[in-house]
């Protein structure tokens, strides 16, 4: 069970990456042409990465919530909020 869930975690954790990244890259190379490549990859970068972050944790958490996990397990594991948990 616990090696599912750390499946369960690491997929998730990439879905939510790449679906940042993705993000990000789209959103960095629109910004980059009318204020430069450079500026504009790290800024659609660092948007990414957090977009995704943010996107995995709750993934994570809605994973982690399905399979009768404790909320507050959920929060110490996802830097979610309780509230935020419990809105899942």
């Amino acid at each position: 069970a616990m090696r599912d869930n750390y499946n369960v975690v690491r997929t998730a954790e990439k879905i939510g990456h790449q679906k940042g990244m993705a993000e990000g890259m789209a959103k960095g190379m629109a910004k980059g042409k009318a204020e430069g490549m450079a500026e504009g990859m790290a800024k659609g970068k660092a948007e990414g990465i957090a977009e995704g972050m943010a996107e995995k944790a709750l993934e994570v958490a809605r994973v982690l919530k399905s399979a009768g996990t404790s909320v507050d397990i959920i929060a110490k594991s996802t830097g979610l909020t309780i509230d935020e948990i419990n809105a899942i």
